[in-house]
């Protein structure tokens, strides 16, 4: 039997790698890695206060996977190759966090259910498009399921045990608010529920003190190393303000949406009575954790609800399956046809930028080709990647503050202030003639002006006869070609050479 379950375990794994890889191609935030290559951690926190190229607190809520990244990067050295291996570690950690969840379950629920909820939070859109990217949410949605587990075993552990997992617990969600700060949202859900649950094991006294220990010891830790890094609390509720503030309805209303996926189909059989203590549990985690992400405007803010939501999918799929003939194969159907349907039908709307192996193969013959010649970029997230993974090729960045480009430095035309500069490397930024006028030539600018969401979305409603998104300037989306004084100076003559992908 255990065999058995380590075969199926493989082949599940296998799955989540291969459609995880499928998907990966479009990648975001490659600003952390870029930093941390160059900077320290404690130079970071330092930065987060004077550089106006992003929010105060971007990185001081971020900082354990700043820490994580700087680690890796110094031990891989920069290239394309390290940023697979890097890549690579990232979904090694997703697969850990289903690991560490069919831990957790095993405390909540029978053996069984809780393989079955481990291999659905696998296959939910957000879980599938986290793999291989590096973004903030995968080490600490793996934190987090160890603190929230760790908590859960010491209602059944011996008393040394007991305190000792309880430390556990305190120390890993302090190590995932580190990595995100709102890490903390999943174990408040949790222990929210916990409170209500009913249940024997669970009494509401012991819960209330666990959890006051746990949440006064990660606080405790996480505000030391904060305040050891130079950085500060109030920064972060800046950042969480001003995200709040500049997200919109449709925009709210569609990460939500995204991040329930192919799932929201199984969410009426999970809500038909009966409603065991164990499905309860899950609603109420569920709907705890998932209120405060309301204000995003992405569905991987939703990561800490990812636990409680495939819970609840897993009855849901086992309920419809329950109605089949041979209900074990239709569990095996239902499970690839929500994975099919996220990867298919979800996936390829989920917020993204560019496709990493089109770009690189783009600029990397141009620099093959051209090696003393200069490729200039518009936009800091392409910047990041291709000084990362090209790092022999002339890549420069020319981003600078037009009206017309996101970054409105002090409300004026010209170059970056000189502490943006400093951190994209001041020899690697040309904001005016008399420094494009030193570069090898020729010179190459490469942008682009929709992202792959936007080019899907205007193929979907060009087949239906609507050209609603023919001209970004007209519709008001943002057109990254056109963030950079290059794009629209009259001594300069832009000739269309080459194309890929968008």
């Amino acid at each position: 039997m255990a065999r058995q379950w380590w075969g199926w375990s493989c082949i599940v794994a296998a799955a989540f790698l291969v459609l995880g890889w499928s998907s990966h191609r479009y990648w975001d935030e490659f600003f952390y890695l870029f930093s941390a290559a160059r900077f320290t951690p404690r130079e970071l926190m330092r930065l987060d206060a004077a550089v106006d190229l992003f929010p105060s607190g971007y990185f001081s809520g971020k900082i354990g996977h700043v820490a994580l990244l700087h680690a890796l990067s110094a031990l891989t050295g920069p290239g394309l190759p390290a940023l697979l291996a890097i890549e690579g570690t990232y979904a090694a950690m997703v697969l850990a966090t289903a690991a560490a969840a069919l831990g957790l379950y095993r405390e909540l629920l029978a053996p069984s259910a809780a393989r079955r909820a481990a291999v659905v939070f696998l296959f939910l859109p957000v879980t599938l498009y986290l793999a291989y990217k590096l973004l903030s949410e995968v080490p600490s949605l793996l934190l987090g399921t160890l603190a929230c587990w760790a908590f859960l075993r010491s209602f059944r552990a011996s008393l040394p045990r007991r305190a000792l997992l309880a430390m556990a617990a305190g120390l890993a969600l302090a190590a995932a608010m580190l990595c995100r700060v709102t890490a903390a949202v999943g174990f408040a859900g949790l222990s929210a529920r916990l409170l209500v649950a009913g249940d024997g094991r669970f009494r509401p006294r012991s819960v209330l003190a666990r959890a006051a220990f746990v949440a006064a010891l990660a606080l405790a830790v996480h505000g030391a190393v904060l305040r050891l890094l130079g950085g500060s609390e109030l920064r972060l509720l800046h950042l969480a303000q001003a995200v709040a503030a500049s997200t919109r309805a449709f925009e709210r209303v569609t990460a939500f949406v995204l991040f329930l996926g192919a799932s929201a189909l199984l969410m009426p059989f999970a809500a038909r009575r009966p409603w065991p203590p164990s499905l309860r549990l899950a609603w109420v985690w569920l709907a705890v954790t998932i209120l405060p992400y309301l204000a995003g405007h992405e569905p991987r803010y939703y990561a800490a609800a990812l636990l409680p939501l495939a819970m609840v999918a897993a009855v849901g799929l086992e309920r419809c399956a329950a109605r089949a003939p041979r209900p074990a194969w239709a569990w095996a159907g239902g499970i690839a046809g929500l994975a099919l349907a996220n990867r298919l039908l979800v996936l390829p709307i989920m917020p993204s930028e560019v496709d990493q192996v089109v770009l690189a193969r783009l600029v990397g013959g141009l620099a093959q080709r051209h090696p003393q010649g200069t490729i200039l970029v518009p936009w800091t997230s392409d910047y990041c990647f291709l000084r990362f993974a090209l790092p022999h090729a002339r890549v420069r960045l020319a981003m600078t503050a037009l009206p017309t480009s996101r970054y409105h430095g002090h409300g004026r035309w010209g170059p970056l202030p000189l502490r943006d500069q400093q951190w994209a490397g001041t020899a690697g930024y040309v904001g005016t003639w008399r420094v494009l006028n030193r570069l090898g030539e020729p010179w190459y600018y490469v942008g682009w002006s929709y992202n792959p969401v936007m080019l899907r979305v205007r193929r979907l409603l060009e087949t239906a006869g609507v050209h609603l998104l023919d001209d970004p300037h007209r519709t008001g989306w943002h057109d990254h070609l056109t963030g950079s004084w290059i794009w629209t100076d009259p001594g300069l003559l832009l000739r269309p050479v080459a194309s890929a992908g968008q």
